[in-house]
């Protein structure tokens, strides 16, 4: 009995080593790894296989802000967080894991499901007890051994044999467990295992596309128009390694497929890739461009184009058979609409041989060769533009290369044939050519290109802020919406691709560059690069001939410039001095034709608006000048009085004769002016105002004192007065030199200050529009808006240092803005109720000028002077504004 008791224990205890063996191999079960794979569904277009999204989505990214914003990045990595705040085992691990992140459609929505697989049973087996006491068991039909479970936040996880799957959408985890019952899985697809071997096993990540699948998805989302079909050329699968870098997301791989999947692989088959010159002439204001570089393979480029598209035309033969390695279709920022102008542009052999082809083509189908219009500018002589083609025949004829290529007029310009779809747009890409404004000039766009070969075949260059001009006409309602929820999409704000042909397959090369848009970087209608840096701020003045706005601009060697609302040059001139002040506009002579009337520190100047003298100026000044002209019309009779002040005291009072007004009575001040001569009516009676550090002067038109001061104070240098009408009184307004506010009551000359509350002694003044006694006034870090009372209305939000100027732009009866040039190389612009305008700040070193620059003069703008001799024009926002005061 012993004996067999004895037995039974040994027998017992043998099961049960057994047992706890084969549960203990069981338990620490490994599983072979890149099971997860088997979870994709076949008709996946979109897959990432991460290797380190603690890397890609981490504090210290900069890409960090943009990624984890994404929807589909977020929502799961705030699901993983929440798990491991609630103690998860493999939480605080998931990050270091190979995750397959992959997007596929199920009844035209499209899904998104992450996976990745469990070490062993272990680990299998941690998940699901954890989840059985955090989430909710779910059933699923004909997944009956699957463990499913649904959390708070809605994430469904599946878990089965080590695989695990996540997903916000349940029939998602069935259609990606049926993917592995199918038997038919990515770990056995001959193209895609070639892509994992190629593809570089350090990345960070690997994304994986399927053109065709994809191009079937975006239609889902919008209009097959603007270039998505295209994505269907590209072949079977696109590869990439994605690497981040500076602000830089980067992408490196290539396109795979047999030659009859891949019309890419077509197009470019036999063709060298070669260093692009096109950056040479495209505008910089240019938003997409989309080249060619075939340099040296031209016929054979020709013959695939022909081949692969099917496609061949009299005028398609003509502009190959032109081609020089070089065509590309850009769209460029408009100055006179909202939106981009398309341009063709074909490098060419011959300029001449090119222009004798056009012409040829044009006279075969009996169209006129004489020019309709001319490129003018001080730099070259006229340069003819002619009448091309109709937009659909130009269409029709590049619909293997481009799409949507304009043909309507063209010219030819430094070897390269460019085609626009009007004159004054291509009067526009030559004169910016002609002032060097191109993207080979553009640092920002250098550096970005930087990160790419010199050699391709094909580049895809999209500027700051158009990859969601691009793309939002192509969304229909659906797209939109979709939209929406990717908001940080925004913050990738430049987007490049290349394709460079090889032995192989097609390589390909992408980067998106990552950084909030600021309005200061984009929207810059055009700009002028001047070899001397500009000063003072740009004038706005009128062309009485046409009614159009000009502007007057000085660079630091004195010579003034006229330019047109275009930007060209029309002349210059180069004065004794710089400018003091603003340039005026007068109707000397009663016939409704202008002239500019100002002063440097050593004349008094009186032009018409070609830059031509009038008789007896400039007036050369017996001292040097401390403050700008003034320039007052008493009767409004065009019978004008320029008076200005000398550093000696002295005062000048000329007409427009160039004559002195010989009876005006105070002919020098004590000392030297400290403010401009101001003309005010007050009453119906003449004031002239100025001072000196001493006392001030209140004149009548010819020179008699008319009012002495009950009290003297020390003016502020260069402030201004202000004529106000208040509680039914006239008074002047001023600051003195303490910073306190001065009223001076008219006609009695009493005299009251008051203390006012601004952050630091006040550095400049202007008043607004009217006699409520507003002004604006800035000191070292602040605007204000203050009334005559010294009460602050606002004060701006802290900020740059601003610098000692402010101005004042009245744009309509209820619309006036401000302008204050900041320390930190930026301009802002607010409205009168203290709101910073949309778009502020931008770059800018000088005040700024609005106007209406556009050809039909019903846009406004603002122009600015820019560093390096920078001349920008940038459009006015005149409905939106952001908050920004206090």
């Amino acid at each position: 009995m012993k004996k067999n008791f004895f037995w039974g224990v040994i027998v017992v205890l043998a099961m049960a080593s057994i047992s706890s063996v084969f549960y203990l191999l069981y338990y620490n079960q490994a599983f072979e790894e890149g099971r997860c794979v088997d979870v994709i569904p076949e008709d996946a277009f979109a897959i990432v296989r991460i290797h380190q999204s603690s890397l890609l989505i981490s504090n210290d990214s900069v890409l960090e802000s943009a990624l984890s914003e994404l929807p589909a990045f977020k929502s799961f990595f705030d699901e993983v967080n929440c798990w491991g705040r609630h103690q998860m085992p493999l939480a605080s691990h998931l990050t270091d894991r190979t995750f397959y992140h992959y997007f596929f459609t199920l009844n035209d929505s499209v899904v998104n499901a992450w996976c990745f697989d469990c070490v062993n049973q272990q680990e299998a087996l941690s998940v699901k007890r954890w989840m059985k006491g955090h989430a909710s068991k779910v059933k699923v039909d004909g997944m009956s051994d699957a463990a499913i479970y649904c959390t708070d936040s809605l994430w469904y996880v599946a878990v089965k044999d080590g695989r695990v799957v996540i997903s916000q959408f349940l029939h998602a985890l069935k259609a990606s467990f049926g993917q592995v019952q199918s038997n038919r899985s990515f770990r056995h697809n001959e193209t895609f295992l070639q892509m994992q071997k190629a593809l570089g096993a350090r990345a960070i990540a690997h994304l994986y596309l399927h053109p065709t699948r994809l191009a079937e998805v975006l239609a889902l989302f919008g209009d097959a128009k603007n270039g998505l079909q295209r994505f269907s050329m590209l072949g079977e699968w696109l590869g990439f390694d994605i690497e981040v870098k500076d602000k830089n997301l980067l992408l490196s791989g290539f396109l795979i497929g047999t030659p009859t999947q891949s019309r890419m692989d077509n197009l470019l088959k036999g063709v060298t890739p070669s260093e692009s010159q096109i950056q040479e002439v495209c505008p910089m204001r240019t938003r997409f461009m989309l080249a060619y570089q075939v340099r040296g393979s031209e016929v054979r480029f020709l013959s695939n184009v022909v081949i692969a598209e099917n496609q061949t035309s009299p005028l398609f033969e003509t502009l190959m058979g032109c081609l020089d390695g070089e065509i590309a279709l850009i769209h460029c920022e408009s100055g006179d609409s909202i939106g981009v102008e398309p341009f063709l542009v074909l490098k060419t052999h011959s300029q001449a041989k090119a222009l004798t082809e056009m012409s040829r083509l044009l006279n075969d189908t009996i169209r006129s060769v004489e020019p309709v219009g001319f490129v003018s500018s001080e730099l070259v002589a006229n340069i003819p533009i002619y009448q091309g083609f109709s937009g659909d025949e130009m269409t029709a004829a590049m619909r293997g290369l481009f799409d949507g290529a304009p043909g309507e007029f063209y010219t030819i310009y430094n070897n390269y044939l460019i085609f626009g779809v009007s004159v004054a747009s291509l009067q526009r890409f030559v004169v910016d050519n002609l002032r060097d404004m191109t993207l080979l000039k553009d640092a920002a766009f250098r550096e970005f290109m930087n990160r790419f070969p010199a050699s391709q075949n094909i580049m895809c260059y999209m500027a700051p802020g158009y990859i969601r001009q691009w793309v939002a006409p192509c969304l229909n309602e659906r797209g939109r919406l979709f939209a929406s929820d990717y908001a940080a999409l925004q913050r990738f704000n430049a987007f490049a691709v290349q394709l460079s042909s090889g032995v192989g397959p097609v390589y390909v090369n992408a980067a998106l560059r990552v950084g909030s848009e600021s309005a200061k970087d984009t929207g810059v209608i055009w700009q002028r690069k001047f070899d001397v840096p500009l000063v003072g701020k740009p004038q706005v003045v009128v062309n009485h001939l046409t009614g159009r706005h000009e502007l007057l601009v000085q660079d630091a060697d004195s010579w003034l410039y006229l330019l047109n609302g275009d930007g060209m040059v029309l002349w210059k001139k180069q004065l004794d001095g710089l400018i003091m002040g603003d340039v005026g506009q007068v109707d000397c002579f009663h016939n409704k034709k202008l002239q500019y009337v100002f002063n440097t520190a050593s004349s008094l100047y009186l032009m018409d608006r070609n830059g031509n003298d009038l008789p007896h100026f400039p007036i050369l000044l017996t001292s040097p000048a401390v403050q700008p002209v003034a320039v007052v019309d008493y009767e409004k009779t065009h019978d004008y009085r320029f008076f200005i002040t000398g550093a000696d005291g002295t005062i000048g009072l000329y007409n427009h004769q160039g004559n002195r007004i010989a009876d005006w009575v105070l002919t020098r001040t004590e000392n030297p002016s400290v403010s401009v001569p101001q003309h005010f009516d007050v009453g119906g009676k003449d004031y002239w105002v100025l001072a000196d550090k001493s006392r001030h002067y209140l004149l009548d038109r010819r020179g008699n004192q008319r009012v002495q001061l009950s009290d003297e104070f020390d003016q502020m240098p260069s402030m201004p007065f202000v004529y106000a009408i208040q509680g039914g009184k006239h008074e002047l307004l001023t600051f003195g030199s303490d910073g306190q506010l001065a009223s001076i009551a008219l006609p009695s000359g009493g005299v009251s200050r008051m203390a006012v509350a601004l952050q630091s002694r006040p550095a400049a003044m202007k008043p607004l529009p009217g006699r409520q006694g507003l002004m604006a006034v800035v000191d070292s870090l602040y605007l204000y808006l203050i009334d005559g009372r010294g009460q602050v209305h606002w004060q701006s939000e802290p900020g740059s240092p601003l610098r000692p100027v402010v101005e004042i732009y009245p744009l309509a009866d209820d619309d006036v803005r401000i302008g204050v040039v900041g320390a930190n190389g930026n301009v802002y612009l607010y409205r009168s109720d203290g709101f910073l305008c949309n778009g502020f700040p931008k770059n800018g070193i000088t005040s700024l000028a609005i106007g209406r620059l556009n050809a039909n003069g019903d846009r406004l703008g603002v122009v600015v002077g820019g560093c390096e001799g920078r001349l920008l024009h940038y459009p006015l926002d005149t409905v939106s504004y952001s908050s920004s005061k206090k």
